[in-house]
């Protein structure tokens, strides 16, 4: 992987798709200014201001930006905090959503296809396998992040120990995404499709920035900036297209610190609002969506409404925004996984309202 991985960034910068010194930029933000201090900041600075708790609570994308820490995949942010009653823990079930601004790049125990499954149906066990045994009778609230929000655990605990990355080409792959993307060639709903159009053995086989790349070498195929020829090869065959930006070094700072905000104005009035019951659609689409199998056809409740935002169903296939409702739903466990399961833990899932129905039974 290391050497596909030099190939393929040789190739886009020769083929004038990068800038080899915004990819070093990105590189050294994320390995060495961006982390899980900034969260332990946010987190320490609530312990010792009420005030700034409240805010962090009631206005979380304001209160994160009071200390400088907004940007790429922190644009929506939502902070949950741990009480006597409710221990919160966060899971992102479809890939790995994570709040990029103040905890820094996911680690691999968060990205991966076991806890991502059984943080939702036995998230007590998750919770134990961390060394963790909340008293029983206290609520344990999964909030699965598959919309746009991205959530921080007020308190949270950084892992101090576990490296950015686990190898060189790593640095290079994230890099490689991230100013890809700052080309406009796709958006990150088609990245995330490209994603998980991979064969599920393949997904399922190799590791997290593995994806990435592959991913990464499709999309740019699909779309003309390679050959397939030349992601096989690792040489450039044909000079490249022009796209609409190039990433530049002394760009990158602002570039990730602003991030690509998802919110949009929408033109209709919500159709739900807290308190209504609704049942997910029982949908099986063969396109992206970001409707997690495990609660189709199931009943919850409206919990909150986020806002509205692109609306990622039909923005991953070309085909417009269309920016609408999300809202969490709060789902029962007995619900989702029967009359075994554990009745002092709820499961809240970010959905858009395209994906829900008034709950008729």
């Amino acid at each position: 992987m290391e050497l596909r991985v030099k190939a393929l960034e040789t190739i886009l910068v020769e083929k004038g798709y990068i800038d080899p010194k915004a990819l070093d930029a990105i590189v050294e933000t994320y390995e060495h200014r961006i982390g899980p201090k900034n969260g332990a900041r946010v987190v320490a600075r609530s312990w010792v201001s009420p005030a700034y708790r409240a805010r962090l609570l009631e206005t979380p994308d304001e209160a994160f930006a009071e200390l400088g820490y907004t940007g790429r995949q922190g644009e929506h942010m939502k902070a949950v905090e741990n009480t006597r009653d409710i221990h919160n823990l966060v899971v992102c079930t479809l890939c790995s959503c994570y709040p990029w601004a103040v905890l820094g790049l996911p680690p691999v125990w968060y990205k991966s296809a076991a806890y991502r499954a059984k943080a939702v149906i036995d998230p007590r066990g998750v919770l134990r396998d961390f060394g963790v045994t909340p008293p029983e009778g206290r609520t344990i609230r999964v909030w699965d992040s598959t919309a746009e929000l991205r959530y921080l655990v007020i308190p949270e605990r950084p892992e101090p120990d576990e490296p950015i990355f686990h190898a060189e080409w790593e640095k290079r792959a994230l890099g490689l995404v991230v100013a890809m993307g700052a080309t406009g060639a796709w958006n990150l709903d088609m990245m995330r499709h490209a994603r998980e159009s991979l064969p599920p053995a393949v997904y399922y086989g190799v590791s997290y920035y593995e994806i990435w790349m592959r991913a990464l070498a499709d999309i740019a195929v699909a779309n003309g900036l390679l050959s397939a020829e030349e992601v096989e090869t690792g040489w450039m065959l044909g000079p490249g297209r022009a796209v609409r930006r190039v990433l530049k070094a002394e760009e990158v700072a602002e570039v990730l610190a602003r991030g690509t905000p998802y919110d949009r104005p929408c033109d209709h009035p919500p159709a739900f609002r807290a308190g209504d019951r609704v049942r997910c659609r029982n949908d099986h689409v063969a396109t992206h969506t970001r409707l997690p199998r495990y609660c189709r056809g199931v009943a919850g409740e409206i919990v909150e409404n986020h806002g509205s935002f692109v609306f990622p169903d039909t923005n991953a296939h070309g085909k417009g925004e269309n920016p609408t409702w999300c809202y969490a739903v709060r789902f029962r466990p007995e619900d989702l996984w029967g009359a075994g399961a554990d009745p002092a833990t709820e499961v809240m899932v970010d959905l858009w309202e395209p994906y829900l129905e008034k709950d008729a039974r």
